[in-house]
């Protein structure tokens, strides 16, 4: 592009925003006038509230008004609440005496296993198979090892598991 015609470019560049000293283009004053918002004939505060109340009875407000509406509800929630929780502590300890049982259970197999499979190869390797002996004792230990690892990590993924947020709200 010449210089002349860069010249003219810039000279209606500057003919259509106004002189080079305003950031904008000339606005005229009613224009401006129009482009403010109205005053505020009266103004007004809107206040919202809210409660939570999170447990296994409703808050005692609740209650008081349970109560009113129909004598002995109130007694009879907490009467609900108080045999669900004594269900869920016997759950739990359910649940506790049955891990043990189990615990103790998978150890006595192990070492049912490591006392076969170890005692076996022994014997084998004492009647001349070395290499059969050595075999049976190292899938009797891969076995066992694989077994306590997996374990180990089922119990990880699971309490991992459990400490998540639950998505559904519970």
């Amino acid at each position: 592009m010449s210089q002349k015609k860069r010249r003219r470019a810039k000279a209606n560049k500057q003919a259509a925003i106004g002189p080079s000293s305003e950031v904008g283009p000339a606005l005229h004053p009613d224009l401006l006038a129009h482009s403010r918002p109205p005053p505020l004939a009266s103004s007004s505060i809107v206040q919202h509230t809210s409660s939570l109340h999170v447990g296994p009875l409703p808050a005692p407000s609740d209650l008081k008004a349970y109560e009113d509406i129909y004598p002995g509800l109130a007694n009879r929630i907490v009467t609900m609440a108080e045999e669900q929780s004594a269900h869920r502590r016997y759950l739990e300890a359910k649940v506790i005496t049955s891990d043990v049982r189990r615990s103790w259970g998978g150890l006595i197999a192990a070492l049912v296993v490591a006392v076969i499979g170890l005692g076996g190869s022994f014997i084998v390797i004492t009647m001349g198979h070395d290499w059969a002996g050595a075999t049976i004792a190292g899938g009797t230990l891969t076995s066992l090892v694989g077994a306590f690892l997996y374990g180990s990590w089922s119990k990880k993924s699971e309490r991992l598991e459990k400490a998540k947020p639950s998505s559904s709200g519970k």
